[in-house]
């Protein structure tokens, strides 16, 4: 006769784990694309590499500053 355990999270592990490889997915992919589309920008924005690029950077530099609170916060939640 087996025993059937219930998951300690309820069930909702794979809900997490899904979502969060969708958002990742969804900033780091879009990130990583970004040259694609910066011919695009630049037309659209009528502005140069440097100036266009500097979105990128920004974008990239938020996601890293909001990196330690996050790690704070989830290691004492």
């Amino acid at each position: 006769m087996t025993k059937t355990v219930a998951p300690p999270d309820g069930g909702w592990g794979w809900v997490v784990a899904g979502a969060s490889g969708t958002i990742l997915g969804l900033t780091w992919g879009q990130q990583k694309a970004y040259g694609i589309f910066m011919l695009d920008i630049m037309e659209r924005l009528g502005t140069d590499v440097q100036e266009t690029s500097t979105i990128l950077g920004v974008a990239i530099a938020i996601s890293l500053l909001i990196e330690p609170p996050r790690e704070f916060l989830w290691y004492t939640i």
